[in-house]
């Protein structure tokens, strides 16, 4: 933006000899017509006689309208066209000085007069240009603050929309580090995403994890303008051993990084386990515009890393620490640990007391930022909807974050009422499930875990099963 130009002040008069040219002009085509005229009309006497005296009237006029400078060259002009060679003669008995002061009383009044009607006009003459110069000064700083101002404005409105967008972003920071806290291994990749986009903004990249043989890939997020990542690295590659064995961050902006990535990637980094001080997989960018890749850039790039690795640990920690609690954690559903020898011990009963088991397997799929979306609050509700909707000799598992399913043990269940049980454990989970049932998909199977042989049942074992099983009344 650039300022106005401001409008220069009015141009003063040209001058010669200190006298407006006009105003010279004026006075001397003035004196040559008033001597044709005398010369013309009135005999030469040069207007004597007259009073008040025209070339005095004249001078005022100049002067009142000039200023001084006019004024007195109108004097001098008039005096020297009235007087020179026009004096009339002197009377022998007329004082000298008598004389004297007749000749030049008339051009010393004349200059008087001329001088303090040009003084009294030049000084309103001056005072106007100190105003207009003052004027035209304010417009010039009138302008320059009412640049200032707009620029102020401008900058005013970019900082208004850098802070927006600042706080817009650490809003996402936030959100996305609180998601990133996630207690289960499996959803910590899911949840960096906005965080990785927040910080970093790449169009495509891959989330590998460490494995007996090299790098697995377990995430793989792109535009569709990228080639597909790799599916896995061998423990022999010179990316493994840059990125795992001495937990570097390559890019491809130096030469021995370019030469360890070649086209698979524009920065690859480890994800560290700070605690252990070992590598767990490796996070690598694939969409990155080169101008990116800065140093700040890659010192954000390897906290990043380090942040990711950090909570993939403690989420296999929290795991690790769950699977040893005979429930899971923040409800009362068996944790899939005792899923094998609990069903074990189950089936062992049913084969001495001879009663069918079946299994129930429930699948619920809530869509991605719902609150569902954490597998704790979920467990909660399944756990409602079991106690509500299924008998207390019934028992629930918490596979949910391992195959992303629960599993519910029906002793003294036949398969044949199968459906029925599904139906009410299904009808139970929407119950509890209210306003968000319209973000989760739900689907309930059952199977056959034991059936005894016929020849095996007595007839009091049917007798005791129909009276004590409300499945089957």
């Amino acid at each position: 933006m650039s300022a106005e130009t401001p409008t220069p002040p009015p141009p003063r008069p040209r001058t010669l000899l200190g006298i407006p040219r006009s105003a010279a002009v004026e006075v001397i085509g003035f004196y040559g017509v008033a001597l044709l005229v005398d010369l013309a009309f009135l005999g030469g006497q040069r207007y004597s006689g007259w009073e008040p005296h025209p070339f005095f009237v004249f001078t005022l006029i100049i002067a009142a309208h000039y200023g001084t400078s006019a004024g007195v060259f109108s004097t001098l002009m008039g005096t020297f066209v009235a007087f020179v060679g026009n004096l009339a003669p002197r009377d022998p008995l007329q004082d000298q000085s008598v004389y004297l002061l007749a000749v030049i009383g008339k051009p010393v009044v004349w200059f008087a007069c001329a001088v303090l009607l040009g003084e009294l006009r030049t000084r309103r003459v001056r005072i106007i240009e100190g105003l207009q110069s003052h004027g035209h000064e304010m417009d010039i700083k009138n302008k320059a603050l009412s640049f200032a101002n707009s620029a102020l404005e401008i900058s005013n409105e970019r900082l208004h929309a850098r802070a927006a967008g600042q706080v817009e972003t650490t809003v996402s920071l936030v959100e996305a580090a609180k998601a990133l806290k996630t207690r289960e291994s499996g959803s910590v990749f899911a949840s960096v995403e906005g965080l990785i986009q927040n910080l970093l903004s790449p169009s495509a990249y891959s989330i590998y994890l460490r494995s007996e043989d090299g790098l697995d890939l377990v995430m793989h997020t792109t535009d569709g303008n990228t080639p597909e990542a790799h599916q896995h690295y061998d423990t022999k590659t010179p990316l493994f051993h840059a990125v795992i064995d001495r937990q570097e961050v390559v890019h491809v902006a130096s030469p021995q990084g370019l030469a360890v990535l070649g086209s698979d990637g524009v920065i690859a980094g480890p994800l560290l386990d700070a605690e252990a001080g070992e590598a767990l997989g490796m996070l690598k960018l694939e969409g990155l515009p080169l101008a990116k890749v800065r140093q700040e850039t890659i010192h954000v790039f390897g906290l990043l890393c380090e942040w990711i690795g950090n909570a993939y640990h403690e989420a296999k920690k929290f795991e690790a620490a769950n699977d040893a609690q005979v429930f899971r954690n923040g409800s009362q559903l068996f944790t899939h640990a005792y899923y094998q020898p609990v069903s074990a011990f189950i089936v062992a009963v049913a084969e001495r007391a001879r009663f069918d088991i079946t299994q129930l397997t429930l699948r619920v799929q809530p869509e991605a930022g719902t609150p569902l979306d954490d597998s704790v609050a979920l467990a909660k509700i399944v756990q409602r909807a079991v106690e509500s909707g299924l008998r207390t000799t019934d028992l629930a598992f918490d596979y949910y974050h391992e195959r992303g399913e629960f599993i519910v043990l029906l002793p003294m269940t036949p398969v044949k009422f199968g459906q029925r049980v599904a139906d009410r454990l299904r009808n139970s989970v929407e119950r509890h499930l209210g306003p968000q049932l319209q973000r989760v998909h739900l689907a309930v199977t059952f199977e056959s875990l034991y059936v005894p042989a016929p020849e095996d049942l007595k007839p009091w074992h049917r007798a005791v099963i129909r009276r004590t099983d409300p499945y089957i009344q």
